[in-house]
């Protein structure tokens, strides 16, 4: 789809300035119409390469030490805030859902004892 849209785009381009007296309000058109389709192929093919390539985990160079029962205890007392989180600009992922990619899913929120995500 997003390939097709693109090509009928540059096709729409073409027409619009091979007609030489209108060649002056057709520019706008046409340069809004190329924007506009580039836009649209990337909201539909690139946002999710993007994301997961931007938003993936770190991998660990040495496995971390488990917690005491202290510190776990302690952990399950705490009202945990995360002031930031950028799940938004990443529509296509579903916050429900595990992923191995990104910063906040509702699954990771939980086992983090996340009581308010802002």
């Amino acid at each position: 789809f997003g390939t097709a849209l693109l090509a009928f785009s540059i096709m729409l381009l073409q027409r619009l300035l091979s007609r030489r007296r209108q060649r002056w309000c057709t520019w706008p058109f046409a340069l809004a119409s190329v924007v506009t389709a580039i836009f649209v192929v990337f909201q539909l093919k690139g946002v999710g390469l993007v994301d997961k390539a931007m938003n993936g985990l770190a991998k660990q160079l040495a496995p971390l030490p488990a917690p005491d029962a202290a510190a776990i205890a302690l952990h399950k007392q705490l009202f945990v805030v995360d002031m930031h989180a950028d799940t938004l600009l990443w529509p296509r992922r579903n916050i429900l859902e595990r992923h191995n990619f990104g910063h906040v899913d509702l699954p990771r929120l939980i086992e983090g004892n996340v009581a308010l995500q802002a």
